[in-house]
C-alpha cells in the first residue's frame, strides 16, 4: 500500500519527535508503521509548545497525523507501507 504525505507539517514534527526521518516507515507493515505512529501522536500531542518551533502550523500537523493515522487503518496489518512524501493531493 502506498501512502502519500505531505511533509509540509508532519515531516519536522515527525524528524523532533522520533529522531528518524518519516521516511523510515517506507517498508515497515502497516502494523509495524502504526506502533511508531502511536509513539510520534503521543509525543506530538503531549508537548505542542517543543512542536510548534519546528511546525508553524500544529493543528495542521495533528491533521497530517489523522490523514496518516486513516491510512494506515485502510490498510491489512501485514501489507507493506511505502512513504512517498508529496504536497500533491492523491485519491484511491
Amino acid at each position: 500500500m502506498t501512502v502519500f504525505v505531505d511533509p509540509t507539517h508532519l515531516a519536522a514534527a515527525w524528524q523532533e519527535a522520533m529522531g528518524s526521518p518519516l521516511t523510515d516507515l517506507d517498508g515497515l507493515t502497516a502494523y509495524e508503521a502504526g506502533s511508531h505512529l502511536g509513539r510520534a501522536h503521543s509525543r506530538i500531542w503531549a508537548r505542542p509548545t517543543r512542536f510548534l518551533a519546528v511546525s508553524d502550523d500544529y493543528e495542521a500537523t495533528l491533521a497530517a497525523l489523522r490523514k496518516l493515522s486513516r491510512d494506515l487503518i485502510t490498510a491489512s496489518p501485514t501489507d507493506t507501507i511505502h512513504i512517498r512524501l508529496t504536497t500533491r493531493c492523491h485519491s484511491g
